[in-house]
C-alpha cells in the first residue's frame, strides 16, 4: 500500500531497537511496578506562613507539593508516615509535613480535591533565590533511562557509588545500611535509581542527599516488590538476615557489623531482618 506523499516513513523513527536485525538489547527484569509517576501531581510552590502559592515562578521554589488522588486514597498521609518512621530509625530523611488542601492557592481547587491533605517537602536544593544546590542522581550517574531504573543496579551497586562518590563515605554507607532496613520494614517498593542522589553543598564535597518519596507501596499494591534487587531478590519476604549479612561486610566498615549491632545502623535492624 502505497504512504500519502505527506506520510512520514517508518524509517523516520522512532527507532525501537528490540526490532533491529542483529541488535540485542536486553529487556528490563521482573513485572510491571508500581510508581506512582502520572498518577500523584507535584506543584513547586513557595511558602508564606501557612499559605502556599502553585506553581512558584523559576527560582523561587522553596517546597514541593504532592496532592491527593483518588486512586490511591491517604497517600499523602502514608508518605508522611514513612518518611516520620524513617526519620525515627535514623535516616536523614527531607523535611516534610501535612497540611489542609485549604492552604493552597493559585492551582485550580479541582487538582486538590480528591482529599484533605497535601504532602509538603522542604527542598534541600534550593537555600535561597540565588542559591540553588548542585545534585545528581543514581539513574543520572550510571545512564539508566525510563524503566532502566529499576534494572541498570541493585542496592549493593549504591553502596558501592557512595564509596567511590562520597567525601565522607563511611557515614554515607551506614546511611544507605539504614534506607536498605529501612525500605524492607516500611514496604518501600519503589526506592529506585532517580530515588537515590548525591547532593554538592561546598566544593570539594559530595554527599548522599536526604531520603525523600519514602512511600509504602505495598498499602496500595500488596504483590509488590523492592524497586531494585537486595541481597539477589526483589522480594521483601526474602530479605532475611542471612541473606543480608554479607552486605554487612561492605569493605572499609569493619566485619561483623551485622552481630555487633553497631549503633550507627540501630541495635534492631539486624533482629528485624530475622
Amino acid at each position: 500500500m502505497s504512504l500519502p506523499e505527506t506520510a512520514l516513513p517508518a524509517s523516520v523513527g522512532p527507532i525501537d531497537v528490540q526490532n533491529i536485525h542483529g541488535v540485542s538489547a536486553p529487556l528490563p527484569e521482573g513485572i510491571v511496578k508500581f510508581s506512582l509517576a502520572g498518577v500523584q501531581l507535584k506543584f513547586a510552590a513557595t511558602t508564606d506562613g501557612e499559605r502556599l502559592t502553585a506553581p512558584a515562578r523559576a527560582g523561587e521554589s522553596r517546597c514541593i507539593l504532592k496532592v491527593p488522588t483518588k486512586k490511591y486514597p491517604g497517600l499523602p498521609e502514608a508518605e508522611y508516615a514513612a518518611m516520620t518512621v524513617s526519620k525515627m530509625l535514623g535516616i536523614d530523611t527531607a523535611i516534610c509535613r501535612l497540611t489542609s488542601t485549604k492552604n493552597i492557592y493559585g492551582i485550580d481547587e479541582r487538582l486538590v480535591s480528591e482529599g484533605a491533605n497535601v504532602l509538603v517537602v522542604e527542598r534541600f536544593d534550593r537555600l535561597g533565590a540565588e542559591h540553588r544546590v548542585h545534585m545528581e542522581d543514581g539513574a543520572q550517574i550510571v545512564g539508566a533511562v525510563g524503566e532502566r531504573k529499576y534494572t541498570m543496579a541493585t542496592y549493593e551497586t549504591m553502596l558501592n557509588m557512595i564509596k567511590r562518590f562520597s567525601t565522607d563515605w563511611r557515614a554515607d554507607a551506614l546511611e544507605g545500611f539504614r534506607r536498605m532496613v529501612a525500605d524492607v520494614l516500611i514496604g518501600n517498593g519503589d526506592n529506585h535509581l532517580k530515588n537515590w542522589s548525591f547532593i554538592f553543598p561546598a566544593p570539594g564535597v559530595v554527599r548522599l542527599s536526604p531520603a525523600y518519596d519514602i512511600v509504602p507501596t505495598v498499602l496500595f499494591a500488596p504483590d509488590d516488590r523492592l524497586a531494585l534487587k537486595m541481597a539477589g531478590t526483589y522480594e521483601f519476604s526474602k530479605v532475611t538476615l542471612r541473606r543480608f549479612s554479607p552486605n554487612c561486610q561492605f569493605p572499609g566498615l569493619g566485619a561483623g557489623l551485622d552481630r555487633k549491632g553497631d549503633s550507627e545502623v540501630g541495635e534492631d535492624g539486624p533482629r528485624l531482618l530475622a
